[in-house]
């Protein structure tokens, strides 16, 4: 018996996976297969190992947490904060944008997006140095030169 056209798994359209190949099975045979994965601990493991990085680190430096009260350091992280929401990068984590878009009839790499509604990560950096240098130039002129009477 010779297996038709239908028989193959076309990979690149399908793709790779435990889930499509088993999908794929049950298309052709009606046999279900389950597919089973182990929980995945990377994340909690990360946030466990900074998590005791920063607590040894505080432990080791007890006798000197002045930097805790410095109000240069309290506000860099507040502007950084503040720079990473409105640069676009929650807007990204939440939807789940591409990071930069290939024109298919050019070729040619495209880092903004054409409409308004839409943004690439490769924008989202972007805007986020953009406001990086505006803020440095705002310091340079405004905070951090020396005051001079005229």
């Amino acid at each position: 018996m010779k297996p038709k056209k239908s028989d193959f798994m076309d990979i690149s359209r399908w793709g790779f996976s435990a889930e499509q190949l088993a999908k794929w099975i049950h298309d052709r045979t009606d046999v279900q297969i389950h597919i089973f994965r182990p929980p995945n601990y990377s994340g909690f493991l990360l946030i466990v190992l900074l998590v005791t990085m920063i607590g040894g680190l505080l432990y080791i430096k007890r006798n000197s947490l002045e930097f805790l009260y410095n109000q240069v350091v309290w506000g860099m992280f507040v502007v950084l904060a503040i720079l990473i929401c409105i640069s676009g990068q929650i807007w990204n984590s939440i939807r789940g944008s591409p990071f930069l878009h290939r024109n298919p009839q050019t070729g040619q790499i495209g880092l903004f997006s054409g409409s308004s509604g839409y943004q690439f990560i490769a924008e989202t950096y972007v805007v986020f140095f953009l406001y990086i240098l505006f803020l440095a130039g705002y310091n340079f002129f405004f905070v951090f030169r020396k005051k001079k009477e005229f």
